[in-house]
């Protein structure tokens, strides 16, 4: 937990600098100047930290899409199957189905 909030600290510190180094562009030289002043390792910081926001938001919807499959489950288990014979498979067909949409997201997050 502590390496990723350092980590998301760090993220945040290259946005604010980054955006500090626009703003100040755009009140020096102008808005249609913001990029002036420019190189490849401003670049850089910018696709490292929109590859980054993106890894953050697939981890927060991840561990979303796992808290649904908690309670689902959990709503299954809480279901007695022999005296609830057609609930329990309504249930059950529910959870396989989310346990598969949420299979479906992690192969696109790889």
């Amino acid at each position: 937990l502590a390496a990723d909030c350092l980590w998301l600290v760090c993220l945040c510190q290259v946005f604010l600098r980054e955006t500090k180094r626009m703003w100040r562009n755009v009140r020096t030289h102008g808005p249609w100047k913001f990029l002036a002043g420019t190189t490849v390792w401003h670049l850089l910081d910018w696709i490292s930290f929109s590859v980054g926001l993106s890894l953050a938001l697939m981890f927060a919807y991840g561990l979303s899409r796992t808290s649904v499959l908690n309670v689902e489950f959990g709503k299954l288990a809480s279901i007695n199957e022999v005296f609830e014979h057609d609930e329990y498979r309504a249930q059950a067909r529910s959870f396989v189905e989310d346990c598969e949409q949420e299979v479906a997201s992690f192969f696109f997050f790889r």
